[in-house]
Order: structure tokens, then C-alpha cells, then sequence
């Protein structure tokens, strides 16, 4: 399995609509949406029958699909790159700096630059993890770089002409207490566009990690096939291959 590109970062918000409209008002475009896209059950969501959208601004692209009602556990928290609406959980910051926004519309906490522009692009994300050094070497495993220059664990995946760009700051959090679920409500995960699925699943396996098998399903009206892969710190990736099936 080769990765190709970051397709999107996912959130499973509380509402669907009110989720998009939310999105749409900080300058979100609405690409696609569809109702229904995984009717029967799959293993790593706490519900079936859901429906998701799709949105863009320049290269980000964000997918929200319908919740469960369990909350979850998050190991991905979205870093913006200007303020969002929200309540402010730490306070006296500087302007420029991140502040921690709770989203409520996107059923998360997000960090945000602390400065009131319109440009609410996402500039990269935080993953919590009981394990950083062992979530990073599966970033590896997956296409990120190291950046070296950088005080901390950070790594970034680059953009490409089929996929966003991403850096991903791990930062020490505690140990999952339960497995996480792809529709547990907040930023569930990230999904990387790759080559030959099933070379992926035996990779993945054989590295310890635990994935799911391939499913075969349409979004768009286009042949989509996909498997999630649970990293150490319990962080979920989604990996996708167009025009399998």
C-alpha cells in the first residue's frame, strides 16, 4: 500500500444540517452530500444509517457525518486558522496564538489562532496520545515526515494535486479507557487517499495495529472502497481507495 494524499479530516457532529450551515457561514463550500451512505452495520461505527457532507475551503476539506449518541473518547482535536465561534476555554492568550474553542456545532473542542479574520482554513491538528512516540512512528508508517526544525513531536504529510496537506502535533494525553468509534462525536479522524488496499490491511496488521476489513460502497457516484486502522494512542485513519470495486 502506498498513501497518496490527505482526502479530508472527519467530524461527526450532533446535527447534520445545523453542522453544515455552521460550516457554510464561516465560508465553507458545500461540494456533495449524501443521505444513507452506509446503511447496513460496520464495525467501527456505534450506529448504522449514516448520512455525511462533504465541504471545501481552498485545499482544506472537512466530511461531517451524523453522531451516535455515545460521546467517545477524541484523540484528534482540528487546529483552525482564525478564531471560530465558541465559547473561550483558555483564557489570555496573545493575538496569534492558539485558544481552545468549544465548537459545539462540530460536537468538539477546536484550537484556533487567536485573531478574528475570515479565513477559518485548517492549518493542521493535535493528536492527543497516551503513546507519542509510538503514534508518530505510525504516522510514519503512513507517509508523514518528521519535522525536525520544530520543538516537539510534529510531523506533516504534504499537499499534493490529489490530497490537502496536514501537519499533526502529538501532544501527551491520557490512555483510552474504550476503542473509538468513527462516529463518536467530535473530530473522529483523518482520510488518506491510498493504492491497493489489501497489501495495506496485511501491513497494518503485521505492525500490531488493528484495522478493520474492506468495504465496497458509493459516495458521489463513485466507487469508493475503505478500511480503518486504529493507531497506538487509539487515534483512527481512514484509508481510501477510489475505483476499486
Amino acid at each position: 500500500m502506498v498513501t497518496i494524499g490527505i482526502d479530508h479530516i472527519q467530524f461527526s457532529v450532533p446535527e447534520l444540517p445545523a453542522s453544515t450551515a455552521f460550516l457554510e457561514g464561516l465560508g465553507w463550500s458545500l461540494d456533495f452530500q449524501q443521505a444513507n451512505f452506509a446503511p447496513t452495520a460496520r464495525p467501527y461505527f456505534r450506529e448504522v444509517g449514516k448520512s455525511m457532507a462533504y465541504l471545501k475551503r481552498g485545499r482544506s476539506a472537512i466530511e461531517l457525518i451524523n453522531a451516535s449518541s455515545h460521546p467517545g473518547p477524541v484523540s484528534w482535536m482540528p487546529i483552525f486558522s482564525s478564531r471560530l465561534p465558541g465559547e473561550v476555554c483558555s483564557k489570555g492568550s496573545a493575538s496569534g496564538e492558539e485558544v481552545e474553542v468549544r465548537a459545539e456545532e462540530l460536537g468538539t473542542a477546536c484550537r484556533c489562532l487567536d485573531v478574528m479574520e475570515e479565513d477559518a482554513e485548517l492549518c493542521g491538528v493535535r493528536l492527543s496520545s497516551a503513546k507519542p512516540e509510538a503514534s508518530a512512528a505510525f504516522l510514519e508508517s503512513l507517509g508523514f515526515k518528521r519535522n525536525a526544525d520544530i520543538v516537539g513531536i510534529s510531523l506533516t504529510y504534504p499537499p499534493s494535486i490529489v490530497g490537502m496537506g496536514l501537519t499533526v502535533t502529538i501532544v501527551a494525553g491520557p490512555e483510552l479507557i474504550e476503542k473509538a468509534y468513527v462516529d463518536d462525536l467530535g473530530l473522529s479522524l483523518i482520510a488518506m487517499l491510498a493504492t491497493d488496499l489489501d497489501a495495506g490491511v496485511k501491513v497494518m496488521n503485521a505492525a500490531g495495529y488493528c484495522s478493520t476489513e474492506i468495504y465496497d460502497y458509493q459516495i458521489n457516484g463513485r466507487p469508493i472502497s475503505n478500511f480503518v486502522v486504529q493507531g497506538p494512542g487509539g487515534e483512527l485513519v481512514e484509508l481510501i481507495q477510489i475505483g476499486r470495486a
